[in-house]
């Protein structure tokens, strides 16, 4: 979760949120006015081109839920959201990286982190990653017997203002809980990335840049250029990854999210 001056970014994991929060680590208003005059020279950053100059930002943590962050002054939440297809390829390449990573004599003793460990691996100990893609979505995250997907059960732990250990969701009552305790304002389609710069843009809470201006039309992305990441890259259209089965599955556990974002 990122705090600017106007607005909270809250980061969602794989959804476009390293490459958007550095944007706005770049060109929104620090939470510090008299942070905005002063400039970091020593770093660069990646979002289609090299940036040379870094705003300063006072509080700034990788992953946060909503429920965890104090909001005196009511600030704003926005984040972005993905095609759960999409989604779930890209959390599943990501996890492999991390699995390279881990059994590389480069790391021995590297393990694991973050939510795909916190979900499903533990902090302390790497089990047997699945195997395949399909055995991803069919024995961990979109099996038969659970309730919901992991897509949307991920997205209401981060997004809402309560915890979801106090709750039980299902696929019939997650709309009304989501409805009426979502803590997000606004969420931005990472396939269509350029209305979210274009809101904040017109809200005046970016700087008036000619990148900015340039990502009004194109926002870049950043590329993971790793030795382990080269080799867990997606390489084909993302539903030639998926059969029938997994098709129906991931529709029928995360209907929501299509439903909700209107996604197809």
């Amino acid at each position: 979760m990122l705090e600017t001056r106007n607005f909270i970014y809250q980061r969602l994991m794989k959804t476009g949120s390293t490459s958007t929060n550095k944007f706005f680590k770049t060109f929104a208003h620090s939470m510090d006015p008299d942070q905005d005059d002063r400039c970091n020279l020593t770093h660069t950053i990646t979002i289609g081109r090299k940036v040379g100059l870094i705003r300063h930002f006072v509080y700034n943590t990788a992953h946060e839920r909503v429920c965890e962050r104090e909001n005196p002054l009511n600030k704003p939440i926005y984040a972005t959201i993905r095609n759960p297809f999409d989604w779930y390829l890209s959390y599943y390449l990501h996890i492999k990286r991390k699995e390279l990573l881990y059994k590389s004599d480069l790391f021995p003793k590297y393990k694991v982190i973050g939510l795909a460990n916190e979900y499903f691996f533990g902090y302390t100990d790497l089990p047997d990653l699945p195997t395949s893609f399909e055995s991803f979505v069919k024995d961990y995250t979109c099996t038969k017997e659970c309730n919901i997907g992991f897509f949307t059960h991920f997205l209401c732990d981060f997004t809402l203002k309560t915890s979801i250990n106090n709750l039980i969701l299902t696929r019939d009552n997650v709309y009304e809980i989501f409805d009426n305790i979502c803590g997000i304002e606004k969420f931005f389609k990472l396939e269509n990335i350029t209305e979210m710069v274009r809101f904040f843009y017109n809200k005046g809470w970016l700087y008036d840049s000619p990148l900015v201006k340039r990502s009004l039309t194109c926002f870049g992305f950043h590329n993971n250029n790793s030795k382990t990441s080269k080799l867990y890259q997606k390489t084909k259209p993302t539903i030639d990854y998926y059969d029938q089965e997994m098709i129906d599955l991931v529709r029928e556990k995360d209907a929501f999210i299509f439903e909700r974002f209107e996604y197809d």
